[in-house]
């Protein structure tokens, strides 16, 4: 999972790896089989959850326990008026 906040506006990105895992990757149509979504929050957004549209998110656990992931998703509007948003980052996670 990935959590960016400020202090006004923050987003989640949510997803789900098998617990024994060492590697994953999800592509393309593979996506929702990782029931992955992104959800924004904060005082002037909605807090609707919205599923993955497109990309790839693929991680490898590192010798020290903690997780290296890669994302680069799109991610379906909120509304028909919207734009679709494409979420990236490539961080080290500790579980």
């Amino acid at each position: 999972m990935q959590n960016v906040m400020d202090d006004e506006w923050g987003y989640t990105l949510t997803f789900e790896v098998d617990k024994n895992a060492t590697t994953f990757r999800f592509a393309g149509a593979e996506l929702p089989a990782a029931n992955g979504f992104y959800r924004e929050s904060g005082a002037w957004v909605s807090g609707n959850t919205y599923p993955l549209q497109g990309g790839l998110i693929e991680g490898s656990k590192m010798a020290n326990g903690k997780w290296r992931v890669k994302a680069d998703v799109t991610v379906l509007p909120a509304t028909s008026s919207s734009l679709a948003k494409r979420v990236t980052f490539d961080t080290v996670f500790e579980k």
